[in-house]
């Protein structure tokens, strides 16, 4: 047998919206696409996103299959695409499920567009497979372009906010949704304290695991979330601080002009989680205070407009059952030059 790799070099998924419905759709250049046998590959204008594969009508030894694994598992409708020649009027498709496979005809004899293959119940992965046999005399090729899988499932939103029960209210907070059976998180983003509202979108009926982690705060699971017929708002998740001592980072900031109208923000961040932390803004000479912070190491990152940014001097500082004092943070502010030519 014979594999042709040079044909799976690209990989084209796209995901899209469309009337409350998932749809995937995934080309014959997908990096999971396995092709053995005499397939060519062109690229024709009407074929799907510019490229397709086709071969000569044989005894089946010859196949295509597109591997594919879904966010999220369920019922789909499966369709290929086709474009007008002269291909054969009952190709043979295999869907690959969980309660097993399925064969299918294609006309794909001047039939162009979508064309139905059915409707599956999928698990998390699936294949579909095309040979190069088929029986009526109608035409001497088999033709392979993108497959298009149309969620027939409900699909609802979860909305609320994330509430600070302690006393540093600028944690920034990393949130991940996963689905129960499926191996990748649905989501994962940071939210900070400018906004503490999520919103989660196209999510299927199941059941749903919520876990929320902030520095200085104790994690939040929500271990089994129910999703089942209409959409979930107001679903507040609170988190509480943790119980350990905490301790304050302060020291004084100085501009090299002794500007007394510039602004220096002063944020920290933690090495060990790489979430912000805290954050202070102060003028020339002022003391900046973080207060609330639990043992641990971290990095401090001074910026000003129209000044040298500090990201290096306190990139490793430790907190450890004592208040910290640093030294004078002196920033630099930036020198304009003007080239000056002479026109003699």
């Amino acid at each position: 047998m014979k594999k042709y790799p040079f044909l799976m070099v690209f990989f084209i998924v796209f995901v899209q919206l469309l009337k409350a419905q998932l749809v995937y759709i995934v080309e014959d250049t997908d990096e999971n696409v396995e092709i053995v046998g005499n397939w060519k590959s062109v690229n024709y204008e009407d074929c799907f996103g510019g490229s397709a594969l086709y071969t000569r009508k044989g005894d089946g030894s010859a196949w295509v299959r597109w591997n594919y694994t879904f966010n999220f598992p369920g019922l789909y409708q499966v369709e290929t695409y086709v474009r007008e020649y002269k291909y054969g009027q009952d190709t043979r498709w295999t869907i690959t499920t969980a309660q097993g496979d399925t064969t299918v005809i294609v006309d794909e004899y001047y039939n162009p567009g979508w064309q139905l293959m059915g409707t599956f119940e999928f698990d998390e992965t699936t294949s579909i497979k095309l040979t190069n046999y088929f029986e009526s005399d109608s035409g001497n090729y088999v033709y392979g372009d993108a497959i298009r899988f149309t969620s027939m499932m409900p699909l609802y939103k979860l909305s609320g906010s994330l509430i600070m029960n302690g006393q540093n209210q600028f944690a920034e907070v990393r949130f991940k949704i996963e689905k129960y059976g499926i191996s990748e998180p649905i989501a994962v983003e940071t939210i900070n304290f400018s906004d503490r509202s999520y919103s989660v979108e196209n999510l299927t009926p199941g059941y749903y695991k919520i876990t929320c982690f902030a520095w200085g705060y104790d994690s939040l699971v929500v271990d089994s979330l129910e999703i089942s017929d209409q959409d979930i708002s107001n679903y507040d998740l609170t988190l509480n601080q943790s119980p350990e001592d905490t301790y304050s980072i302060s020291g004084l900031l100085e501009f090299d002009d002794a500007s007394d109208t510039a602004k220096c923000i002063v944020n920290l961040f933690s090495n060990e989680s790489e979430l912000f932390v805290s954050t202070d803004t102060v003028s020339n000479s002022e003391t900046y205070s973080l207060p609330f912070i639990p043992n641990g190491n971290y990095r401090l990152e001074f910026s000003a407009n129209g000044y040298i940014d500090d990201k290096d001097t306190y990139s490793s500082l430790i907190v450890s059952d004592a208040d910290v004092v640093l030294d004078t943070m002196l920033l630099y502010a930036y020198f304009n030059f003007a080239w000056i030519t002479d026109s003699h």
